[in-house]
């Protein structure tokens, strides 16, 4: 009996995603409308090229029409998986689905994903390695996270994902998460969104102006040799913000 996975006209991409590792996981064939572009589309021919290789160009072929096709990309193959996907989100898109398939087949393997891994508006690289792989982890799969390249926009990165095998998902219990103990916290900050820090920094170097080197000169006292000539310059390294509901002041 054949199994069928059918999606509707422009599917959003969580249903497209969980279809595609539903399917390499099952063997099912996916029904779906054409045509696709972007991110969709790069995601279905590496469900192709992960299954079964040889039906990359007729899914290629495929997807480019408007109108229904069926892919049947066989089941999921272990080993090292090399995917390019230059459309901003097809990186954790395709980590997050196809990891599943291939973690369940009992042998480890590895997806290398190039493409932009820092994009606007989708998980990056460090939402991934921080926030999914981790609550993967409470479900049973076993995944290691490697940045290989950053890669930011249309930039194309690189990270690595190697899987041992997952012998079955395992339920996700909820419950209460009891007495908050601590909280780590990671910011990055890039085109200028740190000039509040920056603006901080350099009023604390302000006393310092007219003074930007001070040389001191040679030292000797009791056990201690010369120590040679010694330059300071006032700098700063850590920097403070404050986030705050609109219309409240925040902190420094």
């Amino acid at each position: 009996m054949r199994h069928l996975v059918e999606l509707g006209e422009a599917p959003s991409p969580a249903v497209l995603d969980g279809a595609l590792s539903l399917a390499l996981a099952t063997g099912a064939t996916v029904r779906l409308v054409g045509p696709l572009a972007g991110a969709d589309a790069s995601l279905v021919l590496a469900a192709a090229r992960i299954g079964d290789g040889d039906k990359v160009d007729e899914a290629r072929a495929g997807i480019a029409r408007a109108a229904p096709i069926e892919l049947a990309f066989g089941h999921a193959r272990a080993g090292v998986h090399t995917l390019d996907l230059p459309d901003d989100g097809a990186v954790p898109r395709a980590l997050w689905s196809f990891s599943w398939p291939l973690a369940l087949l009992g042998r480890p393997s590895e997806l290398r994903l190039a493409g932009p891994n820092h994009a606007e508006g989708v998980a990056t690289f460090h939402d991934l390695r921080l926030a999914w792989a981790p609550l993967a982890a409470r479900f049973g799969l076993k995944v290691s996270l490697e940045l290989l390249r950053a890669g930011f926009a249309a930039e194309m990165g690189e990270l690595s994902a190697s899987l041992d095998p997952a012998p079955a998902l395992t339920p996700l219990h909820v419950v209460h998460r009891g007495i908050l103990r601590q909280v780590a916290l990671v910011a990055a900050t890039a085109e200028g969104r740190d000039e509040r820090e920056r603006r901080v920094g350099a009023g604390a170097a302000a006393p310092f102006a007219g003074r930007q080197s001070r040389t001191l000169g040679p030292h000797r006292g009791r056990g201690v040799r010369e120590l040679g000539r010694l330059r300071l310059r006032p700098r700063y390294t850590e920097g403070a913000a404050g986030i705050a509901r609109a219309g409240v002041a925040a902190g420094p």
